[in-house]
This record gives structure tokens, C-alpha cells and sequence, in this order.
């Protein structure tokens, strides 16, 4: 660190520990801590089976951080030879570290090691990939010239301190550049800690190990952005750990904190294991949690919630836009700042000249102090338009100790605020509106959003608008919400409570669990104020029908900027060949020189769709231009989540559940069904009755859907997915098992269920649906064994229907599975089901001929015990009349007259508070709205 150096030799005197503990952002780790990111190792069999490791520390201190690693390996019985390399810019903590190394020799472990007194960040890249395992404690220092540091030096020291640390900030920047902010701030902003993190990832081979603290603000804040992203996208994230403040594990350094234990892999998975401790550093909640990336967001994790809050913030980003959305695409909210204060001695008064002032500390929720009466006259300054107007206005200084960190109240047109204030306002002056949003964004919903995104002492402007919030067409309906926050605001004595249950219940639709989950996330809220506000929350009418999701899931994915370039070039019925070479995209370029090469037209790709067509498949890539046709017929973006659902032939009133990309796979994933809906309509006709079922591999529930809708009653449902059975649950049975049926114990469990109710209905007939994957036989050769691990699924899948004795089976599969091996495969799983089903009938249907609007290929397998079962296809309901016209068929059921009643939407909104823009315009569009039934349209299709 040049600028220490520079001190070392012009400032001696002023380099003291404590100068130089601060200047570094050294703080060694607690033990604790340590062994919290070492436990999960445990389950890593690559770790455990590891004889000889490499193991880094570039900011070792005194190496305790490996000591205890080695010791807690001993521990564990997992001796092991160690390569050691440990670096540091402070002297005295290496040789503390060299004498626990000869100690643990002298006890007998394998031990060689490189020790190395300077700046890792200058000389540890050389050792980029050798890496098995990083064990460290970045330093966590902002390089930014501190006026506490600077007022120990002279002046020629002070600027010689500042010119070092502005070059050494520039050697960060270009050796390190991924962990760099977005955007500095009078030329600084580089932090330390993250700059620690890309220096650790370099250091990993390709499967290393790391155990890493850091700020809790890491995972949060939007400077940490791109770092984060690196990491966690080539990343195996094991456990994520969460320490508050108040643990005072770093002595005086009152900051929250976190650790880290994660795999560098190119196989990333999608889940980690989140532990929050309290101030006592005991386990407060431990749980899974997806790692999903929002576009904008970059992979930002909310640490401090819990798994289990997380669903609940998910759940309010989910149903609504965020602020900047609405402030800067819809135009209907202006926010921002409007006095500097900066001198304002000079021309702020308490005589009653000029404008009224209003300073922050004048505002206090739902009421303005005027105690205080000050007036602004500054020389030559002219008053912002904001002024003319009604307008809320919060404070911006709000530390992390205080109760509630959001304090916003209402200023009068004609008054004027200092920028220790933000203010916002509607821009058409609606008055309900202003009033409803001040009760919203006093509550404890906005702020649980808020709290995610503030990484300072202040309530910024960057972070209000990463909040969810209704749009103006719901908080202009919110009359009960306007009236009570006017009365509050006019100084009546109204519950606070009630402002909250309403917010709560009616504007986000909360259930009591899940509100209960964002007050507990409140420490400072007593057990008595929770009680009364549930009290007014359990009295509050769910009222949310006219106000809410009214077409849920009308989310269009965020495009980029390049995207959208191509999203524009793409005419109807156009694809990738009709992007205009000038547009830069690499992965474009490839498709190009495959398709010179003869591999291939990959003719969907980036494909935009026909309005008089049925739509191509939907996978679970449809939100993105390039894995797909997947742009709109007609507006510029992809298809919403809803407009995917409709055209996989969900109804409308069915809701999908977790976030984006939970939702995505959902519905990309899902047989249609009013497939499903045909195909147990033949099985009723075969059999003589219905019967029930049993749903595995449910997904989102397509299959059990359709078979729900034929009149056969669902019984149980399976999958590995939590989220997909929560949409299950939500909209076709509540009885759900989740895990994996190739986890032996799980499967015995399963089996045990599904036999106990079995034994429930004995003379009902009793069908299991669901296809596990078959890539297992798709190999060279045909000799592949069933003990082929990836036949596991299908391994259980078999000896499920072996011990649960259904009387019929219904198997879904891509239709891909009749070409593997020529053949082969497809022969292969029949042999293999033939063995426990003595009756066994296969199809490929297409879902556009059966009044889906949709081109989609499946391969169905029905089997029966019953020797006598005879069972015909669906009979295809609709054709291509354009290439048949001799068929008597009614048309296929095009994109246009399935969806052109939903209103229409931008690239990254979410319209699920939208009304349909017309009346139904065709019986597709009718059955989508729940005005017919599947078995009343498909009437309209009869001969």
C-alpha cells in the first residue's frame, strides 16, 4: 500500500497500530466464525478425500484463520499434508504465525510453507489457479482519504498521502478491475474487501475451496455488484452465514458481518444454505434459499432476512413494479432532492421572509414539526417546479440502530426542502394517491424491502427506487388508506396499527405467516405493538380482488440494451437471419458461421412470433429473444409469464408461485392442460369411471390440472422443487411430499404415503402420472445398464409402480426420447415398464392439433393391469387448414386469439395490476377467463 509507505518514511510518528489497523481495515476473525465456514466442508467429499492440500491465506495477520483450519481437520480425523502459503503486510502477525506452524510440526503434522511479508494485493496474482482452498479475512477498508487520518500529517505529508493512495487506487483498478464500483465518488470508492474477493476467486483452481468473511453489505449493495455476480455465477455456494452488529465480533467495529464457504465451479447451482445468528452468535434461522439473479440486482442475496422472509420478498418484488419504474418509464411519480444547505447560515432564517424551509429534522412520520419556523431567501436561486406542488417527504439520515428507518411525512405546496430530505410527488397532483403512498411507504412492508438495499446511514434515492410499490391506477382506489393517513397527518389520533394491517392486507395481500415473518424481521418492535398490530391485521377485510393481481404472473422479462437491438430488427414470423450484421453479438456471429457450416438453421432462434399462428414450444428460456421465438407478435419484448401460461393453456386464475425464474421453469416445463384434459378423458372412457391419482414429478401441476378437470380426484403430489409444489398446492391439491424419490429415505417414505392412501380408496381406481428423464439410456450402444446412475429416477420411478401397485400409469416424455439411438431408447423404457404393467399403449400427440395454441411434441405412455385395456388417442381437434383442405377440422388456434385481450406491457414490467382491455374476443380467450369450461370449448370443436 504505497501511501503507508509514504508515511513509514516522511510520518513515522503518525503510522501508530491503531493508525495503521484503520487504514488497512485489518480486524482478525472470531473463532467462531471460522468454524462456521470450515463445518460445511465436512459433506465436500473432494475435501474430505483430499490427502495433500494447497491452502492460501493473502491477508493471513498471525494465520489463525489455517491454523484453525489444520486444528479442525485434526479434529475431525481428517489428517491431511499441507502446502501453506501465507501473506500479509504486517511483519509481526507472520511471525506469530510462523511459530503456531513449527507447533503444529513439532505435534506431528505435514506441514511446508511459504511465508511472505507485503501487499498480496501486488504480488499474489502470480499464484493465480494454484489454489485448493482460500481461508481469509480481506481487509475491509474504503480507499478514500479520512479526515481523522489526515489531521495527524503535515501538509506535505497529507498530499503526498493522498497523490500515493490515488495511484496505488489506479494499480487496484487495472489489476482488478471486476471488483471496481459502478460509479466513484470524487474519484474514490474502491473497497478493499471486494477487491480481497476477486484476488481470493483468482487465487481457486477450477474446483478450490474458499472460506471467506466479509461485510454482510457485500451481498447487498449495488457497488458490490459485479464482483458478486462473478463469484456467485462460477460458484458452488455451500453455506452464506449472517452476523449482526450487535455480535461485536471485531471488537469496536460496530458493522454486521458475513462468511462465505463456496466451490469455484463452472456448474453452478442454483441453492445455498443460509445461517442467521443473533447478537448471542446462535443459530436464529437456517435454510435454503434460491439464488436467483434479477437483472438488475446482480445476484443480490438479502442476508439478513432468513429463508423464509426471502419468499415473502420475493413475493412483494413479484406482485409489483419498482419505484424507478413507475418514476421514470410510467412518469408517474417525480422524486428527488431540492435545497443544497450547504452555507445556509447565510441565507436561512427565522424571520418570516422567503420560503418556508422545512429541515429533515422537522419531519417525523405522518406529521411536520412547527415548533420551528424557518424561511430560506438564498441570493439568485430559483425554486424548483417540485414546489408547486403536495409532496411527501422523507428523512434522509436513518441509522441502522433505529426502530424504523423510513420517516416520511407530507409538506405543503410552497414550502421548501433541504436535501436533508427526499421528496416525491405525482405528477397529475392526485391527492388519494400522494396520501395512500405515504401510508405505504411509512409501513413496515416498504421499509422490510428497503432495509435490503441500504448499505449506509441514509435512506438514498437509489435504494427507495429498487422498492415495490402499487402502481398509481391501485393507490388512486385506496380511499381508506388516504383518509385515515390524511386524518394523521391533520394530527387525529389514528391507529398506526391499522395504516400497517391495511398496507399489509390489502395493498400487498399478505397472509398472516407471511406478516408476521416481515415484523419479526423488526427487533425493536415490542411483543405488545406486534400484538396489536396483528389484532388490526386479523380485523382487516381481505379486499384486495378490485385493487390486485388481475391477471397474475403479466410479467415481461428486462431486456438489455443490446437485446432490445435485436428485439427491434425482428420482424413477425423473422428470426436471427434478420438481424442486421452491425447489431455486435457473439453469440449471433456463431449461429451465423454454423448455419455456413451446415449444422443446422436454428431457425427459432431469436425468432418473433406470428399472430396467425399457434406459437412454437415454450420452454423455460422464453424470456429471453435468443433461446427461442419468444418476442411478441406485436409489441417489443418477450412474452410475459402469463402470455406463456396461456399458450400452455392455463387458465388465468391460476397462479404461479416463487420467483422469476422458479416461475419460468414452472410453466416452460408443464405438460398444457387441456391435454392432460383429453387424455384422462379417454382413460375415463376405457375404464368405465374416474378414479384418483397420485402426481410425481408434478411440477407446477399441467398433468394433474387436466386430469382435475376430467372429474378424478388428486390424492398426493411429488417433487423436488419446494416452490413448484407451492403453485401445486395453491391451485390443484394442498397434499405434497417434496424431495427427491432417488434419496433411498425419501423414497421410503413416499412409497409408505402413497400406500396409506391407496388403502383408502380400495375400489376406486388408482393411477400414478409422471415421467422421470431417461437420459441414462441415451448412450452409444444399447448395453447400458439400468444401474446407470442417471437412470436413477427412473430406477425409482419403476420400483415405486413395483411396490405401490397402481392399477394404471400415465407417462409423459419429450419427443425426442422416439429418436435416441434410433429407437432404441424409446423400446428400452417400454421393456422396462412392460415388466409391471401388463398392458402398455403409446401416442405422440401435438398439442396444436388437440385446440392448444401451441406447436408441442409429446410422447405419452398409458399402462393398465388390466389385461383387457383398450385405449384410443384423443381425437385431434383442430389442423392447419392452410396445408389441409379437405380436413373438416376447425383451424389451429393461433397466438392472436389467445392473447390479445391481456393488456399490453414494456420489457420488464409487470402488469399483473392491469385489467384485460377488452371483452373476450374468442372462446380460447373465454376459457382462459373462466367463463367456459375445457369440456363446454372443446364441445366447440365436436364433428
Amino acid at each position: 500500500m504505497n501511501h503507508l509507505e509514504v508515511l513509514r518514511d516522511t510520518s513515522p510518528a503518525s503510522l501508530t497500530e491503531e493508525f495503521r489497523k484503520k487504514a488497512t481495515g485489518c480486524y482478525y476473525t472470531h473463532k467462531s466464525i471460522a468454524t462456521q465456514m470450515f463445518e460445511p466442508l465436512l459433506s465436500e467429499t473432494e475435501f474430505v478425500e483430499a490427502g495433500r492440500l494447497k491452502v492460501f491465506d493473502p491477508f493471513a495477520g498471525d494465520g489463525r484463520l489455517v491454523i484453525w483450519l489444520i486444528e479442525f481437520c485434526l479434529s475431525n480425523n481428517l489428517p491431511k499434508e499441507w502446502d501453506v502459503y501465507l501473506f500479509d503486510i504486517n511483519e509481526s502477525g507472520l511471525k506469530e504465525a510462523e511459530r503456531s506452524i513449527k507447533r503444529l510440526e513439532d505435534e506431528g503434522v505435514s506441514i511446508t510453507y511459504t511465508i511472505k511479508s507485503g501487499d498480496a494485493f501486488k504480488f499474489a496474482s502470480m499464484y493465480r489457479d494454484k489454489a485448493d482452498l482460500v481461508v481469509t479475512n480481506p481487509p475491509w477498508e474504503l480507499l478514500k482519504p479520512d479526515s481523522r487520518e489526515l489531521k495527524q500529517l503535515d501538509e506535505d505529508s497529507k498530499n503526498l498521502y493522498i497523490s500515493s493512495m490515488k495511484d496505488y487506487d489506479n494499480f487496484l483498478s487495472d489489476n482488478y478491475p471486476v471488483s471496481q464500483p459502478k460509479r466513484k465518488f470524487a474519484g474514490w470508492g474502491t473497497n478493499l474487501s471486494r477487491v480481497g474477493a476477486e484476488l481470493s476467486h483468482l487465487l481457486l483452481r477450477n474446483n478450490g475451496y474458499c472460506c471467506i468473511v466479509l461485510p454482510a453489505s457485500f451481498f447487498a449493495d449495488d457497488q458490490s455488484g459485479r464482483i458478486r455476480k462473478k463469484i456467485i455465477s462460477t460458484s458452488d455456494l455451500i453455506e452464506l452465514s449472517y452476523y449482526p452488529a450487535e455480535a461485536k465480533l471485531f471488537g469496536k467495529a460496530d458493522v454486521a458481518s458475513s462468511s462465505l464457504t463456496y466451490k469455484k465451479s463452472d456448474s453452478a447451482r442454483r441453492t445455498t444454505k443460509l445461517t442467521i445468528f443473533d447478537k448471542n452468535v446462535e443459530v436464529k434461522s437456517s435454510g435454503d434459499i434460491s439464488l436467483e439473479e434479477d437483472n438488475q440486482d446482480e445476484y443480490m442475496i438479502p442476508i439478513t432476512l432468513g429463508s423464509e422472509s426471502i419468499k415473502v420478498l420475493q413475493k412483494l418484488k413479484r406482485d409489483f413494479p419498482t419505484w424507478e419504474v413507475l418514476e421514470k418509464e410510467k412518469m408517474e411519480l417525480w422524486a428527488g432532492r431540492e435545497l443544497d444547505e450547504t452555507g445556509s447560515k447565510n441565507w436561512l432564517s427565522n424571520e418570516k421572509s422567503g420560503l418556508p424551509f422545512v429541515k429533515g429534522r422537522m419531519v417525523n412520520r405522518f406529521k411536520l414539526d412547527d415548533q420551528e419556523k424557518l424561511y430560506a431567501q438564498k441570493p439568485e436561486y430559483s425554486p424548483p417546479e417540485s414546489i408547486s406542488h403536495q409532496r411527501i417527504a422523507w428523512r434522509d439520515i436513518s441509522r441502522p440502530s433505529q426502530k424504523r428507518r423510513v420517516i416520511a411525512t407530507i409538506v405543503p405546496r410552497g414550502a421548501i426542502t433541504g436535501n436533508s430530505l427526499g421528496v416525491t410527488f405525482y405528477r397529475n397532483s392526485d391527492e388519494t394517491s400522494l396520501l395512500s403512498l405515504l401510508g405505504i411507504i411509512n409501513s413496515l412492508c416498504f421499509e422490510f424491502q428497503l432495509r435490503f438495499y441500504l448499505a449506509t446511514g441514509h435512506v438514498s434515492l437509489s435504494a427507495i427506487r429498487k422498492v415495490h410499490i402499487p402502481s398509481q391506477k391501485i393507490t388512486s382506489k385506496l380511499t381508506e388508506l388516504a383518509n385515515l393517513c390524511k386524518r394523521k397527518v391533520n394530527g387525529e389520533n389514528v391507529s398506526s396499527e391499522k395504516l400497517e394491517a391495511i398496507v399489509a392486507r390489502q395493498v400487498y395481500g399478505l397472509n398472516r405467516k407471511e406478516f408476521e415473518l416481515i415484523i419479526d424481521s423488526f427487533e425493536k418492535i415490542t411483543k405488545e405493538e406486534k400484538q396489536k398490530i396483528l389484532l388490526e391485521f386479523e380485523d382487516t377485510s381481505m379486499n384486495k380482488a378490485e385493487i390486485s393481481h388481475l391477471i397474475p404472473n403479466h410479467l415481461s422479462s428486462k431486456l438489455s440494451e443490446l437485446d432490445m437491438k435485436i428485439v427491434h430488427s425482428v420482424p413477425p414470423g423473422g428470426n436471427w437471419k434478420n438481424i442486421p450484421e452491425d447489431i455486435p453479438s457473439k453469440r449471433i456471429a456463431q449461429i451465423r458461421e454454423s448455419y455456413i457450416q451446415g449444422k443446422g438453421s436454428r431457425s427459432t432462434y431469436y425468432g418473433r412470433l406470428r399472430a396467425e399462428m399457434p406459437s412454437y414450444t415454450i420452454n423455460t428460456y422464453f424470456n429471453r429473444p435468443g433461446n427461442g421465438c419468444h418476442i411478441h407478435y406485436s409489441q417489443d419484448r418477450v412474452l410475459s409469464q402469463r402470455e406463456a401460461a396461456r399458450l400452455q393453456s392455463f387458465p388465468d386464475s391460476f397462479e404461479f408461485s416463487g420467483p422469476q425464474t422458479a416461475v419460468n421453469t414452472q410453466i416452460g416445463n408443464a405438460v398444457p392442460p387441456l391435454l392432460s384434459f383429453q387424455i384422462a378423458n379417454q382413460i375415463k372412457q376405457s375404464i368405465g369411471s374416474t378414479g384418483v391419482f397420485i402426481d410425481l414429478f408434478s411440477g407446477a401441476g399441467g398433468m394433474g390440472l387436466g386430469f382435475k378437470w376430467a372429474g378424478w380426484q388428486p390424492l398426493l403430489a411429488n417433487d423436488i422443487e419446494s416452490r413448484f409444489l407451492d403453485t401445486y398446492a395453491k391451485n390443484v391439491h394442498g397434499n405434497t411430499l417434496c424431495g427427491s424419490i432417488s434419496d433411498d429415505d425419501f423414497f421410503t417414505t413416499l412409497v409408505q404415503e402413497c400406500i396409506k392412501i391407496r388403502a383408502r380408496y380400495p375400489s376406486t381406481p388408482f393411477w400414478v402420472l409422471g415421467g422421470p428423464p431417461c437420459q441414462g439410456f441415451s448412450t452409444a450402444g444399447n448395453k447400458r445398464s439400468m444401474d446407470d446412475q442417471r437412470n436413477s429416477l427412473f430406477v425409482h420411478y419403476k420400483k415405486l409402480l413395483e411396490e405401490v401397485s397402481p392399477d394404471g400409469f400415465v407417462f409423459e416424455n419429450v419427443a425426442g426420447l422416439l429418436s435416441m439411438e434410433k429407437g432404441k431408447v424409446f423400446e428400452r423404457v417400454k421393456s422396462e415398464f412392460s415388466s409391471v404393467m401388463t398392458n402398455l399403449t403409446g401416442w405422440v400427440l401435438n398439442s396444436e392439433d388437440y385446440a392448444i395454441p401451441q406447436r408441442r411434441k409429446r410422447v405419452i405412455l398409458v399402462g393398465s393391469k388390466d389385461a383387457n385395456f383398450k385405449i384410443f388417442p384423443p381425437a385431434p381437434k383442430t389442423s392447419n387448414n392452410k396445408n389441409d383442405l379437405f380436413s373438416d377440422l376447425k383451424n389451429w388456434i393461433t397466438v392472436e386469439e389467445s392473447i390479445s385481450d391481456l393488456p399490453p406491457i414494456s420489457q420488464g414490467e409487470n402488469g399483473s395490476h392491469l385489467n384485460y382491455i377488452s371483452e373476450p374476443k374468442s372462446d380460447y380467450q373465454r376459457l382462459m377467463r373462466g367463463e367456459i369450461s375445457p369440456e363446454t370449448y372443446l364441445s366447440y370443436f365436436s364433428n
